[in-house]
């Protein structure tokens, strides 16, 4: 297991405040009395202070980052400092505020490397490469594909990095905030995914008419703008009509396909399950006789150039 520490061991036990399933912590849940401030020094010191709604922790002198290696500077970070040695708390920083110290960037990584299949589940303070490759531009990781060390500038992570060789792409973090991400390129959409953790300007996309690259598919960005994005196929279960998407968020579901409730779906054995997209003006033969295709955005709710799109689903 790959783990981080700060110079001085601090103990807060919260989890990362990032994304959709960690926002809008309070102390009262991270174990730290509203009204007390802790300090601890060793080389250099560490000091948390806490007052009802957040947490703060600031370092200075040496500064140990996220992959083990050392740095100077000073680092403050919100409500979700955490321990190094605490399993399943791994991230102390924040994607959104960039609040690492001078020469390193908060990007997100997976913290146990040894998982069958390892997961984006934390936020580090990782060096900056001196000479860090752009957004669209190679790049490589080193360790392994999702440690979160990589030679893409700041605001930027190596996307889609192959296991084996460690290249991959760098591709645009989301800037703004969580209420109100932004992608400064227009032809992309902030996708929030594993929990929030990951935060990545992806391309947008047509699934009536992808046009992804060969290695990709298009599926829908549902924990996002509720628009169509691409993503490596090497990230997508590809399953089929009817197949449960519950716990995929909503990837699973690849080209024509989308995730929806099982009552859409007949036969459908879990929460949610994949069913057929179409065209309203032109709505396809649904996979079952009591299934219609329904608009799938509400009226005026439609992303630009999807007015039209549609899922398979059982009529009310």
């Amino acid at each position: 297991m790959y783990r981080w520490g700060f110079a001085a061991l601090v103990l807060v036990a919260c989890g990362p405040n990032v994304g959709t399933s960690s926002a809008g912590g309070s102390s009262s849940e991270s174990g730290v009395d509203s009204s007390s401030t802790a300090a601890a020094s060793a080389e250099g010191s560490a000091t948390i202070a806490s007052t009802g709604t957040s947490t703060t922790l600031t370092t200075s002198a040496d500064t140990t980052f996220a992959d083990g290696s050392e740095g100077e500077g000073e680092a403050s970070a919100g409500t979700f400092i955490t321990a190094p040695d605490v399993p399943g708390h791994c991230g102390y920083c924040d994607v959104w505020a960039q609040d690492c110290p001078e020469n390193s960037k908060c990007s997100p990584y997976a913290c146990v490397s040894e998982d069958e299949e390892p997961e984006w589940d934390a936020a580090g303070c990782f060096p900056l490469d001196p000479s860090p490759a752009q957004p669209g531009e190679p790049c490589v990781t080193e360790e392994y594909a999702l440690s979160g060390r990589d030679d893409c500038e700041i605001s930027s992570l190596c996307w889609d990095a192959d296991p084996d060789t460690l290249t991959g792409v760098c591709a645009p973090l989301c800037v703004g905030s969580e209420a109100n991400p932004i992608c400064e390129d227009g032809s992309r959409s902030c996708y929030f995914g594993d929990d929030g953790i990951l935060t990545l300007c992806l391309p947008q996309c047509d699934p009536l008419a992808p046009a992804c690259g060969d290695q990709e598919t298009c599926v829908w960005n549902q924990h996002g703008a509720l628009d169509f994005v691409c993503v490596p196929l090497r990230h997508v279960p590809a399953l089929a009509y009817g197949d449960d998407c519950s716990d995929d968020d909503g990837f699973g579901c690849g080209d024509g396909l989308v995730c929806q409730s099982a009552g859409e779906v007949p036969g459908c054995e879990g929460t949610r399950c994949c069913t057929m997209l179409g065209d309203v003006t032109a709505a396809p033969m649904c996979p079952d006789a009591t299934q219609t295709c329904a608009p799938l955005y509400p009226d005026g709710e439609a992303p630009e150039g999807l007015e039209n799109l549609c899922a398979c689903g059982v009529a009310e």
